[in-house]
């Protein structure tokens, strides 16, 4: 499933991605939003970031989803930033949930502000209701992309 997601930052590109490229922004975030994580690594360059992140995500389930997920998922997030190309590159695996996901990413900028597209290939590995895995992770990812977009911008005048 193709799924399109975008982050609205008040502040140029250059400085959403000095953001991202700081291990301590990484931590602060995903304390901020309570949730539990081990980073497993972290490399910086000159022109690209490198964040490879395990999460300990609880899931929000009822239904048909109830009988596939568990309460809680173990996420691993490997993020790549090209900063000098303002785009970016994601992969997210999954324990105990049959999905592979990955995305490109891409900065639209002017002085002021950017955004980021997110361009999501969700696929879930089920030989029935794939389809409803997939639209719940779907809406699953934008609820909890909002939280992470919140937090974001709140640690964004640290980078100015």
């Amino acid at each position: 499933m193709k799924h399109q997601q975008r982050a609205s930052y008040p502040a140029p590109a250059g400085v959403v991605l000095k953001m991202f490229s700081d291990l301590g922004y990484q931590r602060n975030k995903l304390t901020a939003l309570g949730i539990e994580f081990e980073i497993l690594d972290f490399a910086q360059s000159p022109a690209s970031t490198r964040l490879k992140a395990r999460r300990f995500i609880p899931m929000q389930v009822s239904g048909i989803a109830a009988r596939i997920l568990p309460k809680t998922t173990v996420v691993v997030n490997n993020e790549n930033w090209d900063l000098v190309n303002q785009t970016g590159w994601v992969e997210v695996t999954t324990q105990g949930v049959p999905l592979a996901l990955e995305c490109t990413a891409r900065f639209e900028s002017n002085e002021e502000s950017c955004e980021i597209v997110y361009d999501w290939d969700i696929k879930a590995k089920l030989p029935m209701g794939a389809g409803v895995l997939e639209k719940f992770i779907a809406a699953d990812m934008d609820e909890k992309a909002e939280k992470e977009l919140e937090v974001a911008i709140s640690f964004l005048d640290d980078y100015r």
